[in-house]
């Protein structure tokens, strides 16, 4: 009866009620919000909205979700259109369409701007920015997001949960200068006995490690993060920690464990996304062609509407044609 009487405040549109009156999707709708729902009470209808719809991309609605999230970007508060402009942006990354998620995530920067004092929403605009970039393999786009984020420090100092989001993104654009900045500034907000301050602080740490070419180092600190929240990051830099130090079988592992624990609507969502990208390849370097032709073709079928030129779709298009190639011959010697 709660997250009935909740539904009042969400924006649930007459279109959507057909779409979720197939068999089952209803009581699936029902149980996630019961669970994440209650978390947003307290806060703003707008953190309903975007729990509301990512049920909806649970349930593999990302048109009903799409809906939910415009509406939201239609609202005169500028405070809050931001918030309708980052959720879509989520569901366009989903897609593969980066460019579109750019545009998204470029208003949701110029409203959080706009309405003033919204300096930790527009710091966590840019490094959603540059997560996408760099993940669509726009160099140049990663770099212009992750000044905009630095320029931001001079007006507020991040919580722990942020310094770790942009420490890792600036570690991975291989700016371990600004990470470390990062990391110093997790350390001094971090809260006396939080488990989940302490994991953050070994993930980043770990990633810091990875990028300098200390790969045992990484994999140390890997095993004191112990906080199951950040499993996406956690699994992601097993993975190619794992890789680094030349264990193929146990990079192979955690990228298909990664792959199993569907992350949406947050930092961890890229991540996950780009851990069948993980399996591909290394499932290819250990000569399982069966399954890193399964890991490429989810790629392909997610981003189906993707942009043309993102990195992921480019590389598992291709790789699907190689191995589709070395499967016919090797049919061919059977014969």
């Amino acid at each position: 009866m709660y997250v009935l009487r909740t539904l009042g405040s969400l924006e649930l549109h007459a279109d959507d009620v057909p779409v979720l009156s197939g068999r089952r999707k209803p009581l699936a709708l029902l149980t996630y919000l019961a669970r994440h729902v209650p978390q947003t009470v307290g806060r703003d209808r707008g953190a309903l909205n975007h729990e509301f719809g990512l049920a909806l991309v649970h349930l593999e609605l990302l048109d009903s979700a799409s809906r939910v999230y415009q509406s939201m970007t239609r609202r005169s508060a500028l405070s809050q259109k931001q918030f309708g402009y980052r959720s879509l942006a989520y569901v366009r990354m989903l897609e593969g369409q980066y460019r579109n998620a750019a545009v998204a995530l470029d208003s949701a920067i110029n409203f959080a701007h706009a309405a003033g004092n919204q300096h930790v929403s527009e710091f966590r605009h840019h490094i959603l920015l540059a997560q996408a970039a760099q993940s669509a393999g726009d160099s140049v786009r990663v770099g212009q997001a992750l000044n905009g984020a630095w320029k931001l420090l001079t007006k507020f100092t991040p919580d722990p949960s942020f310094a770790f989001y942009a420490g890792h993104a600036f570690a991975n654009a291989r700016s371990l200068n600004r990470a470390r900045v990062l990391l110093d500034t997790l350390n001094a907000r971090s809260r006396a006995g939080s488990m989940l301050d302490q994991t953050l602080r070994h993930l980043l740490q770990a990633r810091i490690a990875l990028v300098a070419g200390r790969p045992t180092e990484a994999r140390a600190l890997l095993l004191q993060a112990s906080d199951t929240t950040m499993n996406g990051y956690r699994l992601a830099l097993l993975s190619d920690t794992y890789e680094a130090l030349g264990r193929l079988d146990s990079a192979l592992i955690a990228a298909t464990q990664l792959t199993r624990a569907m992350r949406v609507g947050d930092e961890q969502q890229d991540e996950w996304l780009r851990g069948f990208l993980r399996v591909g390849k290394l499932a290819e370097r250990m000569g399982d062609a069966p399954r890193a032709r399964d890991a490429y073709a989810t790629i392909v079928s997610r981003f189906k509407q993707g942009d043309a030129d993102h990195l992921q779709l480019v590389h598992a298009r291709r790789a699907l044609a190689r191995l589709g190639v070395a499967r016919g011959s090797e049919i061919a010697q059977q014969r």
